[in-house]
């Protein structure tokens, strides 16, 4: 018998074809067959981050699992009564123990290694794999027919790109449950849920449709208004030129000063070249976001275009970010650290010009130069409904009031709800900034803010309270198995 140092050496392919008679093995493989004869486990370890083929033949238990797992899904068992039938016989896994899962054994069925392939040999014909495969289809498919409501992650470009501005949580896409056209609808919320409060994360809801509009139409205007993100690139390039020359200034000086700290040298040298590396990035990124924006159709009307066709997910070659705003405005963040805010559209004309404009807070409204302006008829709206709710009225009470005195909301309907009136009790763009006015002050804002705190902190302590009374009652003289009341009173 000839041994030789390792089991993967091609020494012991060649040697075995010159002298066929004598048994040729590796070390490795020696060791292994000497550990299974005294039943001990076997343990790898080389100089090659995979395990040679003699190792792979060498583990009877755990190739025996996977063709039973095989067998038995081919065969038409369910994957749960496969794992009972795996933890009955103890059959370890590659942890050593009979720990089995259904995700593990979906993981196994979809492993295309035991077809064979460098460095694993075939354990699984072709026909049976195919099989499963189909299998595994069919039971996904009649999975989703009966389950046609709630998150269906993973079929949308959407899906992990938009961010809560509010919580920083991941929007998710679901269904609507309801009947007729109305399943077809895909509306996006954030997932975040708060487990101080107990309550899911307030920001608005969108639909697929929506945001298929909100990004062409921020499409449309980056391509014919290149300022929305050539200042605010500028603005970057001129910040990192700038660090640049400061770190420059000080390198000159160093060496006039015959400095001898080599490392800050050093150090400034590599600081440098990397900010000269960032002016070059930046750059080419704003290239490739101006050449895909003369490739976009610059005649296609929002209103009227197929916005499944003219929208995909290369868009996210220039977007890098996106994040949805209180307003329900989306803040694109592009490739080259820009940022572009995007508006809803409003459903309404503006009865002067006649034309369908970008949709803004409630209370603004643009002008023929597109700048936010305070509405003269929805202004005053605002101001009046953070005055009534900072002097004591509820909510719901202002929504009453002005449904009752059929004042219009954003779409110009008398439509009320106290989510849409606390929507605008907490958007800080009433406060004022660079492109809105202020409609509210500082003092009043805060005011609104606190009480909004306060209620909604007696709301949840009202809750608590009620929640540990029902667990505090308990049945006089015994329990009641029939569901009758009985005599119940508090533990005393």
């Amino acid at each position: 018998m000839i041994i030789v140092s390792c089991a993967d050496d091609p020494g012991v392919a060649e040697i075995r074809k010159v002298l066929p008679d004598i048994p040729v093995t590796g070390g490795g493989e020696t060791t292994v067959a000497l550990a299974l004869k005294y039943g001990s486990r076997i343990g790898v370890l080389g100089i090659t981050d995979y395990a040679p083929q003699a190792y792979m033949r060498m583990n009877p238990e755990q190739s025996e699992a996977v063709h039973l797992i095989f067998d038995a899904y081919d065969g038409g068992e369910s994957i749960k009564k496969i794992v009972g039938m795996l933890k009955d016989r103890k059959a370890p896994t590659t942890r050593g123990k009979p720990s089995w899962t259904p995700a593990l054994i979906r993981k196994i069925l979809h492993n295309k290694d035991y077809l064979g392939g460098e460095p694993y040999p075939r354990m699984i014909e072709d026909e049976q794999f195919k099989r499963v495969q189909e299998h595994l289809k069919r039971s996904r498919d009649l999975w989703n027919q009966r389950h046609p409501t709630g998150s269906i992650q993973g079929t949308s470009m959407y899906t992990g790109r938009l961010i809560c501005s509010s919580c920083g949580g991941v929007y998710a896409i679901y269904k609507q449950s309801g009947r007729g056209d109305k399943r077809d609808v895909r509306y996006w919320k954030c997932r975040h849920y708060d487990p101080a409060t107990k309550e899911p994360c307030k920001m608005p809801i969108l639909t697929e449709k929506q945001l298929d509009g909100l990004f062409l139409q921020a499409l449309m205007r980056m391509k014919t208004e290149p300022a929305l993100y050539h200042e605010e690139t500028k603005k970057i390039l001129t910040g990192i030129i700038k660090e640049r020359q400061r770190m420059e200034s000080e390198l000159n000086g160093d060496w006039n000063k015959c400095n001898e700290d080599y490392k800050r040298i050093e150090q400034l040298y590599f600081q440098i070249a990397a900010k000269r590396y960032q002016e070059i990035k930046l750059t080419d990124l704003t290239y490739q976001i101006e050449d895909y924006l003369r490739g976009l159709d610059g005649s296609i009307q929002v209103e009227e275009a197929d916005l499944s066709v003219a929208i995909n997910a290369s868009v996210f070659k220039i977007i890098k970010r996106v994040e949805v705003q209180p307003d329900r405005s989306l803040k694109f963040e592009l490739i080259n650290r820009a940022v572009a805010l995007q508006y809803p559209e409003l459903k309404t004309k503006d009865k002067k010009t006649k034309n369908i404009r970008y949709g803004v807070p409630f209370g603004y409204w643009l002008d023929g130069q597109e700048v936010p302006i305070i509405h003269e008829q929805y202004g005053p709206i605002v101001q009046r409904i953070f005055q009534s709710y900072a002097k004591g009225m509820s909510l719901t009470a202002l929504a009453n009031e002005l449904e009752s005195q059929s004042i219009p909301n954003q779409k110009g309907k008398p439509a009320w709800s106290h989510s849409c009136i606390r929507n605008i009790l907490t958007n800080p763009v009433y406060l004022g900034d660079k492109k809105f006015s202020a409609l509210v002050t500082r003092e009043l804002f805060t005011q609104v803010q606190t009480r909004l705190e306060e209620t909604g902190r007696k709301k949840r302590e009202s809750r608590t309270k009620a929640a540990d009374g029902k667990e505090g009652l308990r049945a006089k003289g015994g329990t009641n198995r029939r569901g009758h009341p009985g005599h119940l009173e508090p533990d005393r």
